[in-house]
């Protein structure tokens, strides 16, 4: 009766291997299929620590006469990272690959007239800022989409001593037009306003959506 001798696995954390034989016998051929684990691609089986992998195994039928061990090797996947909605948006760290098992820090932008409200992964619901792509959170490509509050600026008056204006608008908008009303003033006529002190002065205003 030929001799059956054990297989031992190794680095097999966290994968799968279907059809895992536990030993081969002396005289046939045992076929070892190649495991799959989450975020990695196999390099190989190492046999009784050969410094050279396999994939596609098969133990051949007169090769060993001993205790075998097999030790699977790894490569760790990289993901591409896309960025969407960049238009007129600046951004310093902006890596545009993430490894598997290892964490990936993304830099916070920046955007005339909006204060940013957090990064998108993949289409999630909830926006995340100082965002760092986890070591093991995705196995597949990363979409990042920032999002964004539009910046409120106040809007202050001078010269309005005696005068009445309504209504009279406080807030500005960054994104959205905001039309100023002409005021009154008994014994004058409105000659304009000066916006932030500049000339000319404007009767008719109108607050442009991006001007302010």
């Amino acid at each position: 009766e030929p001799n059956a001798y054990d297989i031992e696995y190794k680095g097999m954390d966290g994968a799968t291997l279907t059809s895992k034989p536990t030993q081969h016998i002396y005289g046939t051929d045992t076929t070892i299929n190649d495991p799959t684990k989450r975020g990695y691609a196999f390099a190989g089986w190492r046999v009784n620590g050969a410094t050279t992998a396999k994939k596609g195994l098969t133990l051949g039928a007169t090769e060993y006469t001993d205790k075998i061990t097999l030790e699977a090797t790894w490569t760790a996947n990289v993901y591409t990272i896309a960025y969407t909605d960049m238009t007129g948006v600046s951004l310093a760290n902006n890596p545009t690959t993430h490894t598997f098992g290892k964490s990936t820090t993304v830099g916070n932008p920046t955007r005339t007239g909006y204060t940013f409200a957090g990064w998108r992964v993949s289409g999630a619901t909830t926006a995340k800022k100082d965002l760092t792509i986890g070591a093991t959170d995705y196995a597949e490509n990363i979409t990042l989409t920032p999002t964004w509050t539009a910046n409120v600026y106040t809007v202050t008056y001078e010269g309005m001593e005696g005068a009445t204006l309504s209504p009279k608008t406080t807030k500005h908008t960054y994104g959205t037009a905001t039309t100023i009303g002409k005021p009154t003033k008994t014994g004058y006529t409105f000659a304009g306003w000066l916006v932030n002190g500049k000339t000319p002065a404007v009767t008719s205003l109108n607050l442009g959506a991006t001007a302010y």
